[in-house]
């Protein structure tokens, strides 16, 4: 296929970030045939030529629609476009061939919307730079990759069902995110992203595939610079390790049927994990809840949380920490953890053993009807912390 549009997009010259290179290796020219009052086809003209030439966003969201339903590679790629608006909700998008909507590069001033519109074949939006994104209730069957990209506004994909992998690798969000209730089936990597404004993810669904590995939610050194919810979100096996929360960070009541990683992970203002529960599984490499060498400058609030294999060893708690009602069900390493302030356990409840050697705490500890499981004795051997503090050590 081989049009007659000037437009070009030399990935040397056309890449926003200096330090991310773009998924293009050499430089692509458009084959989709120039309007008849132009040089370049709808997708690629300035949006002032188009408002000259009469061609409203209605005309450009079908040009989208037709190269989504062409054959083959090439008819489907729109790289470079520029748009004012594009609204493709409500559409059902589908084509004989597995290849992508290429809208690698595109510029979307306005609204990107594909609310409660199924796209039936993947999407690749990487390096594109948007307003805002509608995705809301959307239902995307296969890939879709919007890595590297910067979103102005807000990002709305709240009860979007995503049934292929996602990736969002390395991609800014400078307004609000909302995912709520949304539902992942797939892989779903968001490593390296950035959130400016408040994210929410309550009740969300990562389930992941069927496989061993430990990516089926992967947000390993994302940054949240304001709060970020995860009320009641249901992970299978999720990966923070190396994320940082600059804010509030929210994740009462959520669940981690496999296993729930915050390895390194930095919680600058108040965590709360008030009735989580980390229930693990047979994966013997990782434990099932690891904060070992987590770094919490808040209050941190574990409060009737559920835990099967737990590891905080190496951990600093500045604030007030609270493992009130907690249930450790399988072995609890504290080894070399720090608490700056109160640490309360009031009947906290360990079935298996707990390691508590070399523990630190600055204010003191409450043990109030603390529980070991049953006829078992603890040892009065007390750990003393750096400001008085004192915690007795005991095992099974």
């Amino acid at each position: 296929m081989r049009g007659d549009c000037s437009y070009t997009f030399d990935p040397d010259s056309g890449s926003r970030s200096a330090d991310r290179d773009s998924s293009l290796t050499e430089p692509w020219s458009c084959p989709h045939e120039a309007h008849d009052d132009s040089e370049y086809c709808v997708v690629h003209m300035s949006p002032e030529a188009r408002d000259d030439l009469g061609i409203d966003d209605r005309a450009v969201a079908a040009a989208v629609e037709r190269a989504a339903e062409a054959e083959g590679r090439e008819g489907k790629q729109l790289i470079g476009g520029n748009f004012e608006d594009l609204d493709l909700s409500y559409l059902v998008l589908e084509t004989g061939d597995q290849f992508p909507l290429d809208l690698r590069h595109a510029t979307v001033a306005g609204t990107l919307s594909l609310a409660t519109a199924e796209l039936r074949q993947p999407l690749d939006l990487r390096h594109a730079s948007i307003g805002d994104v509608a995705f809301e209730e959307a239902v995307f069957r296969e890939f879709v990759d919007i890595s590297d990209a910067e979103i102005d506004g807000e990002f709305d994909a709240a009860h979007a069902t995503f049934v292929g992998d996602v990736d969002l690798i390395g991609t800014r969000f400078r307004g609000p995110v909302s995912l709520e209730e949304g539902r992942f089936h797939g892989d779903t990597c968001l490593r390296f992203t950035e959130y400016e404004a408040a994210a929410v993810f309550d009740g969300v669904e990562f389930r992941g595939d069927a496989n061993l590995l430990d990516d089926d939610a992967c947000l390993e050194d994302a940054v949240f610079h304001e709060r970020a919810s995860f009320r009641k979100a249901e992970f299978r096996y999720a990966d923070f390790v190396g994320a940082t929360f600059e804010a509030v960070a929210d994740f009462d009541e959520a669940t981690f049927t496999g296993d729930g990683e915050f390895r390194e992970t930095r919680f600058e203002g108040d965590a709360s994990f008030r009735g989580a529960e980390f229930r693990g599984d047979m994966n013997v490499e990782i434990d099932d809840a690891d904060f070992s060498g987590a770094a919490f400058g808040g209050d941190a609030d574990f409060t009737n949380g559920q835990f099967a294999l737990a590891n905080f060893a190496g951990a600093t708690f500045a604030g007030e920490t609270l493992f009130t009602e907690a249930a450790f069900e399988e072995d609890a390493d504290f080894r070399g953890t720090t608490f700056e302030s109160a640490l309360d356990l009031t009947e906290a409840r360990f079935r298996e053993d707990a390691d508590l050697s070399g523990v630190s705490v600055g204010v003191g500890a409450r043990f109030a009807e603390r529980r070991h499981g049953e006829q078992e004795t603890e040892s009065p051997e007390p750990l003393h912390g750096t400001a008085g503090g004192v915690v007795e050590q005991f095992r099974r």
